[in-house]
């Protein structure tokens, strides 16, 4: 694999994603090069895979301790951990010059970026995903979070990262959970883009051996490069950039009604299949296509508690959602032989039958 490289352009900032062989080569290359006084924020989790190689990254060889290391988990994505980063920036002598470099999956990029946005009013930070989902998606745009009263990533900021920088080996050390959780952001590219892109996808899980790593690193490209256009024409989510938001709604109300059982991109993939039955309900997508779409979704495996969720809950918990108003909530819905539509308002009574009729997909 030589590295791709894909511009993400937006009215903030512009920066490249880098996809290459290796851990964290290119990046220690281009520290050195910047001559950035760089602190990081790293993974536990890898940390404990490629503890040498975290350590000629960060300098720990050479004596250098401008190292966090947080274990993460849904629960921990909180203010108090926003003031853990920023009192170990703070007791480290960061400053407006400095660089956050945050290794690691989409909790431990949604909290690193969001401390870094707003230490000293703002310090450049640098992307290095090491999970399938934050490498499509979550460390792409500039979205920063965390959760607060109960809502998922209700404060936050838009905030482009200085560049991005992406491993293939930080990948294949990944539990199998994990690529199940990064697939269903992937099949959500599917449905976005076109009709070839969706096929692409789809015999991709039919693949096997080096074929299919193969064809995973040109569907990654592929899926940053979708994101980059969408983001670029709408940054701050007004408008297009919406409808990345596809089956969020329900993946998020999933997520809370579980206890974070589920990860977040199997919450996506079924949030998928939930959005197509609400698009059928709603009139918008032919029965044919629906089943098409669910077909995709259902190369993820999902946890049998799925089936048992109460359509009720899941609409308690979508009216605290950001996208809620009026008792209605606004929805990304599929539409025949047309792109997705955004901001559709639906009432309790049709999303808990679309709901109902999605319950035996996960059995």
């Amino acid at each position: 694999m030589t590295m791709i490289s894909i511009p993400v352009e937006t009215r903030s900032a512009s920066y490249q994603v880098h996809l290459h062989e290796g851990a964290f080569e290119p990046l220690t290359s281009y520290l050195e090069e910047k001559g950035f006084r760089a602190f990081f924020l790293v993974d536990a989790q890898v940390y404990r895979y490629h503890t040498d190689g975290v350590h000629d990254l960060t300098g720990f060889n050479k004596g250098v301790f401008r190292t966090l290391i947080m274990k993460p988990s849904e629960k921990m994505k909180t203010m108090a951990s926003v003031n853990r980063i920023l009192s170990f920036l703070q007791d480290h002598g960061a400053d407006r010059k400095s660089v956050l470099v945050i290794i690691g999956g989409g909790i431990i990029g949604d909290i690193g970026s969001f401390a870094a946005s707003v230490y000293m009013r703002g310090i450049r930070f640098i992307q290095v995903p090491t999970t399938l989902l934050s490498v499509i998606d979550s460390s792409v745009g500039g979205k920063t979070g965390v959760n607060f009263g109960g809502r998922k990533n209700f404060i936050g900021t838009f905030t482009q990262p200085e560049s991005v920088w992406s491993g293939r080996s930080l990948l294949m050390t990944l539990p199998r959970a994990e690529w199940e959780s990064g697939y269903g952001e992937m099949v959500k590219y599917a449905f976005l883009y076109d009709r070839q892109f969706f096929e692409r996808v789809a015999g991709f899980f039919r693949l096997k051996g080096s074929a299919r790593q193969e064809e995973l690193n040109s569907i990654m490209a592929e899926c940053i490069a979708i994101k980059a256009r969408i983001v670029a024409a709408d940054e701050t989510e007004t408008g297009p950039r919406k409808l990345l938001n596809l089956g969020h709604t329900f993946a998020h109300a999933i997520e809370s009604a579980t206890s974070f059982k589920v990860k977040h991109g199997v919450a996506v993939s079924a949030g998928l299949i939930c959005a197509a039955e609400l698009s059928v309900v709603r009139g918008m997508l032919s029965r044919k296509t629906a089943d098409e779409y669910i077909s995709l979704c259902r190369e993820i495996s999902f946890p049998k508690l799925l089936s048992l969720i109460d359509p009720a809950e899941l609409w308690k918990l979508m009216q605290s959602d950001k996208k809620s108003s009026n008792g209605e909530v606004r929805f990304v819905l599929l539409r025949e032989g047309e792109p997705p539509a955004y901001d559709i308002p639906v009432n309790e009574k049709i999303v808990s039958q679309a709901i109902k009729n999605s319950l035996h997909w996960f059995e």
